[in-house]
């Protein structure tokens, strides 16, 4: 049954087919060059390694270089004692110093103080934009409530009562509180 299908797809669909056995080809291909390249490059580098030696690197405790400049008689007075042991062929003293973490430290602090400047350009402009809508409100409130002062105080009221009662607000208020203004039955 399964081969029948096979021959049926190849009948009906022959470049399909033909570009997906090419494809099939051309991967298990491509891995089997990447695998016997890979082994035979470590193949070779383990021929010529074999029998070198070995390169030992002797650094002073939590420091990240073999020695610095100002301090070259120690790095001298390390090599002297290891070039003095039995089996050591050559020992030579070699200053070795890492750029790339300074390097990545102050692209970082760049970065940062870059960031920094945007955002605190970007807080003041919020804020003039803030100030110069607040000002277009109490421009617009003022205008509002020129015309019935008392009417303004009542709607003003009636919004604050809004969003302050809103949901399940629970209000310990004494009954003499201003808030009550307009919420108390007139007096006669």
């Amino acid at each position: 049954m399964i081969h029948r299908l096979v021959f049926e797809n190849l009948k009906h669909r022959p470049v399909r087919t033909l570009f997906s056995a090419i494809a099939i080809g051309v991967s298990v291909t491509m891995m089997l060059t990447l695998e016997g390249l890979s082994a035979g490059v470590l193949g070779d580098i383990k021929e010529r390694s074999h029998g070198t030696g070995a390169d030992i690197l002797i650094r002073p405790p939590h420091s990240t270089v073999f020695s610095n400049s100002a301090n070259m008689k120690l790095g001298e007075k390390i090599v002297a004692l290891v070039r003095s042991r039995p089996h050591v062929a050559v020992a030579t003293g070699t200053l070795v110093q890492s750029t790339g973490a300074a390097l990545a430290a102050r692209k970082h602090a760049e970065a940062d103080a870059g960031r920094d400047l945007i955002l605190a350009g970007a807080d003041a402009a919020v804020a003039r934009i803030r100030a110069g809508g607040e000002a277009d409100a109490a421009a617009i409130y003022a205008q509002a409530a020129r015309p019935d002062p008392d009417f303004f105080s009542f709607y003003r009221s009636l919004v604050v009562y809004r969003r302050s009662l809103a949901g399940k607000t629970i209000l310990v208020l004494d009954a003499d509180s201003p808030f009550l203004k307009y919420l108390k039955p007139p007096q006669k």
